[in-house]
């Protein structure tokens, strides 16, 4: 189509709408909409059909290309500003008749002006239906094995946005197959290394559904080439946000590529970075990302706890991002003193901006990483129990702290007999009516258990009775172990058998806990009857014989790997509560036997 080209100026005028339309907004005036009808009918006028043919094409001519095209970028910016009403916008017949010139034209704009265009016009909400979109879309599908790894990068980014038509997914297809395959003949342009590392996540943490559509061809494709454009990445380009994202894509769609894990934490833990590239957000990302993906790698974590110590992260990170840290360490088990001693010099702070939930998540973190710090128990009194009451948190996160707080071993009594009564009890579990004639969920479960704990704290080691009714019981449901552990669990019994009847197994304490095996033995692997001498299964009320000289009552109980710390001997915050419980009498050190080389323990526990 060829166009009258003889007034530039006023297009030129009138692609001038985002600043009349935007000043006009902000003071509500009634011109808005004349300044904008204005413009575009001079604009329109100029893009008019023209019989002489002496006239240059409408996009020939690559000012007037760019200008208009621009115009179509403005309106649509002043749609998603709220400046124009989408639906006025599309009604209006000069509006149309810009689509109609830039539908009809489509094959004169080059590659990156049609990408640009096609997402304005997505951006302002114009139907995908539309014969517009469509000719777009369709001229994208024809050139996508033309065009560079820049445009293609380009498309993906902007159309991975919009995917409620068959055609639009068929263009993100189309882009990434092109992509992948043009990946294998790239030159090392630090720019499309960029790029590559960081569209590859920005897409998919976009629109997480667009990588269950995709054939796992591709997906594995697009994982193998983030591990190639990882490892050309040099110090010089190399972003820390980047690995971040692709962290955190795996983690958010459970996808653990153990490959491409890694070479980003490799990336990361062993080659130089520019030290301004290390962002605390970015560096609390991976390591959230990472826990969720039950990846741990010590020599990352201790690089990226450091490098945030260093930086004295809590005075500029988020509420959330500490919460999501601590929620990280804890779930990877990594203990590490200089990281929560961070958290307890800012919570010693009189200034700090700490609320009752951050303090929940602290009081769970360090009660499950069994922090020795000698000082904690008094941290906790004075700076984090006072500033904590029962209406600032619901039922489920109150018994999470109190639970909390007496795995540590400083519950106070009026914490523990707020979770020890029926209207707690009921608001807990959910029963609307008999609370026994109900079957426990998982969750109820796992509530009734931190119950029992509770309580054998309270009567072990504050002495304190606790008589209440809707938790007594001792053949306590319990849940199901990981695979491994009960597979080796099973291994270590079988060993047991040939000392039958004189062992006892799965014995449900009135505590919480399973012990897996009690024996009465002496040095010289005599056994004593447990029918004759008692079974004493962690309760103290038990009635159990006394015990000849040299006879020792033991238990067993089996662990595994993410049962104990990272880089220590110790065991979790819970386990060692559930040594303390199962020793009423008189504790003393337990005993860590390895009986394979999996990583599995077997703690033998002596009473006297």
């Amino acid at each position: 189509m060829f166009l009258r080209f003889n007034r530039l100026n006023r297009c030129l005028n009138a692609l001038c709408v985002q600043s009349m339309t935007t000043s006009a907004h902000c003071r509500r005036c009634d011109t808005t909409s004349h300044h904008f009808q204005q413009t575009i009918a001079h604009l329109n006028e100029d893009l008019k059909p023209s019989s002489q043919s002496s006239d240059r094409p409408f996009l020939s001519d690559k000012l007037f290309r760019t200008e208009v095209l621009q115009s179509v970028f403005t309106l649509s910016q002043n749609v998603v500003k709220g400046n124009r009403s989408v639906d006025q916008l599309i009604e209006s017949q000069d509006f149309q008749q810009l689509c109609q010139t830039i539908e009809e034209n489509v094959n004169y704009l080059r590659n990156r002006e049609l990408i640009n265009s096609l997402h304005s016009f997505l951006l302002m909400g114009t139907d995908p239906n539309t014969s517009l979109i469509q000719n777009l879309e369709n001229e994208v599908l024809w050139r996508a094995k033309y065009m560079t790894l820049k445009d293609l990068l380009q498309c993906l980014s902007y159309h991975v946005r919009y995917q409620t038509t068959e055609q639009q997914m068929k263009v993100v297809n189309e882009m990434i197959i092109n992509l992948v395959t043009k990946l294998d003949n790239a030159e090392d342009d630090d720019d499309i290394i960029q790029m590559v590392v960081s569209i590859v996540a920005i897409v998919f943490t976009t629109h997480l559904s667009l990588w269950r559509s995709l054939s796992p061809e591709i997906i594995q494709s697009m994982e193998s080439m983030a591990i190639e454009m990882i490892a050309r990445s040099d110090e010089k380009q190399f972003r820390v946000k980047s690995l971040s994202y692709i962290l955190v894509l795996l983690s958010q769609m459970n996808r653990r590529t153990k490959p491409l894990i890694d070479a980003v934490v490799n990336r990361f833990t062993y080659q130089s970075i520019d030290p301004k590239h290390y962002k605390e957000k970015y560096l609390i990302r991976m390591m959230s990302a990472l826990s969720q993906l039950n990846y741990v790698d010590i020599a990352f974590l201790k690089k990226a706890s450091d490098l945030l110590c260093n930086k004295k992260f809590l005075n500029s990170v988020t509420p959330s991002d500490r919460r999501d840290l601590l929620v990280a360490i804890s779930h990877s088990n990594w203990s590490y003193p200089r990281l929560l001693n961070e958290y307890i010099e800012k919570i010693t702070d009189t200034n700090n901006d700490f609320s009752p939930q951050d303090f929940l998540v602290f009081v769970s973190s360090v009660a499950r990483l069994h922090s020795g710090a000698n000082y904690l128990n008094d941290i906790l009194v004075n700076y984090v129990i006072p500033y904590v009451k029962r209406e600032d948190l619901d039922a489920d996160s109150w018994l999470l702290y109190v639970w909390s707080l007496s795995i540590i071993g400083c519950a106070p009594i009026n914490c523990i007999k707020s979770v020890m009564n029926h209207e707690f009890y009921k608001q807990l579990m959910n029963f609307t009516d008999s609370p026994m004639n109900e079957t426990m969920n998982y969750k109820q479960i796992t509530h009734k258990l931190k119950l029992l704990n509770i309580k054998g704290v309270a009567e072990i080691e504050m002495n304190e009775k606790i008589d209440f009714e809707p938790i007594v019981a001792k053949n306590h449901k319990t849940l199901k172990r990981e695979v491994s552990l009960e597979k080796y669990r099973k291994y270590v019994l079988q060993m047991l058998t040939s000392f039958e009847p004189n062992i006892s197994t799965n014995i449900s304490t009135p505590f919480g806990f399973t012990i897996d095996a009690e024996f009465i033995i002496n040095r010289n692997n005599e056994f004593l009857s447990l029918k004759e001498y008692g079974i004493l299964g962690g309760d103290p009320s038990n009635k159990v014989r006394e015990l000849p000289p040299d006879f020792k009552r033991c238990a067993i109980m089996c662990f595994g790997f993410n049962d104990t710390l990272l880089g220590e001997t110790g065991l979790i915050g819970t386990h060692e509560l559930s040594i303390r419980s199962c020793v009423p009498i008189r504790p003393v050190s337990p005993k860590r036997v390895s009986l394979n080389p999996k990583h599995m323990i077997a703690h033998l526990i002596f009473t006297v």
